[in-house]
C-alpha cells in the first residue's frame, strides 16, 4: 500500500477511535461530567449558552490530525509508517510513558479534595468517563508526539545532507587553493618561462573559473541546505500558527476555553522566538563562515582572472557579489523568505488583517438598548 495511503488510513483509524471514546466517556460520566465539562460560551452580543464538552473533545481531536497530516505532506522523506517502522522500541516505550501519564492523572483527578467531597456517585461517574476518556487521551499525546517525530527526523536527514554536502565543498576548495599555492595563475597548467601569451592566459582564466564556477554551484547548495534545517523547524511555528488560527478566528473559537486560546497565543510566540533566535545562532556559528573557503580561491584567483576574456571576468564579478551578498545578514534572512518562511509571513499578515477587521467589527457594532 501506498505510504501516504496507510498514513492516511491510521489518522482515520485514531481520529475514529479517539470520537468515540469521547462519546462513550460522556455518556458513561452522564451529568457528572456534562457539569464539569461542558463549555459556557459568551457571544459578541453578551448571549451565554451551553455547548456540548464532546464537541470541544472532538474539534481538538480534529485538529491534531489535520496537523499530523500537514507536517507528513511537509516532510517528504519521512512517513508515519516509516517513523514508526524504524524508531518501534522507541515508540513502544514513549507510548507506555503516556499512558502512565494518563493513569496517573485520572487517578489524581478523582482523588482531589473536591470530587471526594461530592460523593462516592459524583467521583464513581468521573471515573467511569475517564476510563474511555483515557484512550483519547493517549491518542491525542501521540498525535502530538508524531508531529515532533517527523519533524525531528526529517530535520535529522537534512543535516546528514548538509555534512556531505559540506565536505563535497571543503575538498573542492582545499584543492583549488592547493593548485594556487603550487603554482599561482596556473592551477593545473605548467607554463614554462618565457611561453605565457595572451591567448593562454585567456585559456588559463577560462579554465579556473570553471573551476571557480563548479565550487560556487556547490557551496550554494550546502548553504541551502542550513536553510533546509530551519525551514524544517518552522513546521513547529507553522503548527502553532494553525493553531493558534483555528481556535481564535474560525467557529472552533466557541468549543475552546479563554485559556487554552491564551496557552496557543504564547505558544505561538514563544515558537517564533525560538526560532529567530536559532537563526541568528546557526548564522554566527555555521553560515557566515560557509562563503570563507570559495570567497578565499576567489580572491586568489582575481589577478588570473583579469587576464581573461571579458564575459569571464564579467561573470567572475558576478560570482564574486553573489557570494559576498549570500554570506551577510540580509542574505541569509532572505534566503529564509524565499521558501517556508515566507509563506509564514504570508499568514502572518492575512492573521494580522484579519484581526484588524474583527477588531473593527466589533467597534462598529451599535449598542444593543
Amino acid at each position: 500500500m501506498n505510504a501516504l495511503l496507510l498514513d492516511l488510513l491510521f489518522i482515520v483509524v485514531a481520529l475514529s477511535l479517539s470520537s468515540l471514546s469521547v462519546i462513550v466517556a460522556y455518556k458513561l460520566g452522564e451529568y457528572v461530567w456534562k457539569e464539569k465539562f461542558d463549555i459556557q460560551h459568551v457571544d459578541a452580543d453578551g448571549v451565554e449558552s451551553t455547548i456540548p464538552g464532546q464537541i470541544g473533545e472532538v474539534a481538538a481531536a480534529l485538529l491534531i490530525g489535520a496537523l499530523v497530516m500537514l507536517v507528513n505532506l511537509l516532510t517528504p522523506d519521512v512517513s508515519i509508517s516509516n517513523l514508526v517502522t524504524e524508531y518501534k522500541t522507541f515508540l513502544l516505550a514513549l507510548l507506555l510513558v503516556i499512558v502512565l501519564t494518563v493513569l496517573i492523572y485520572t487517578i489524581s483527578a478523582v482523588r482531589k479534595d473536591e470530587i471526594v467531597q461530592r460523593g462516592d456517585n459524583y467521583r464513581n461517574l468521573l471515573l467511569k468517563g475517564y476510563r474511555p476518556y483515557s484512550l483519547y487521551s493517549i491518542l491525542n499525546y501521540c498525535g502530538l508526539s508524531l508531529i515532533a517525530g517527523l519533524i525531528l527526523q526529517q530535520l535529522s536527514i537534512n543535516y546528514e545532507a548538509y555534512i556531505v554536502q559540506q565536505d563535497t565543498v571543503d575538498r573542492l576548495v582545499a584543492a583549488a587553493m592547493l593548485d594556487l599555492e603550487r603554482r599561482p595563475g596556473a592551477f593545473d597548467y605548467h607554463l614554462e618561462p618565457g611561453t605565457v601569451t595572451t591567448s593562454l592566459m585567456k585559456g588559463v582564466a577560462e579554465a579556473v573559473l570553471a573551476r571557480i564556477e563548479t565550487i560556487h554551484g556547490e557551496t550554494v547548495v550546502s548553504a541551502s541546505r542550513i536553510v533546509d534545517q530551519v525551514n524544517t523547524l518552522l513546521l513547529f511555528v507553522l503548527v502553532t500558527f494553525v493553531t493558534n488560527f483555528a481556535i481564535t478566528y474560525t467557529p472552533m473559537s466557541q468549543v475552546f476555553e479563554k485559556s487554552a486560546i491564551r496557552i496557543a497565543h504564547i505558544t505561538l510566540y514563544a515558537s517564533i522566538a525560538g526560532i529567530l533566535l536559532l537563526s541568528w545562532v546557526l548564522f554566527l556559528t555555521i553560515y557566515s563562515g560557509l562563503f570563507n573557503g570559495v570567497l578565499g580561491v576567489v580572491n586568489a584567483a582575481s589577478p588570473i582572472l583579469s587576464g581573461g576574456h571579458w564575459e569571464a571576468i564579467n561573470r567572475f564579478n558576478e560570482i564574486r557579489i553573489d557570494l559576498t551578498d549570500r554570506q551577510g545578514l540580509t542574505g541569509f534572512f532572505l534566503s529564509l523568505t524565499s521558501g517556508r518562511g515566507g509563506v509564514l509571513l504570508a499568514l502572518g499578515a492575512v492573521q494580522w488583517l484579519i484581526s484588524r477587521q474583527s477588531e473593527a467589527s466589533k467597534t462598529n457594532k451599535p449598542s444593543r438598548n
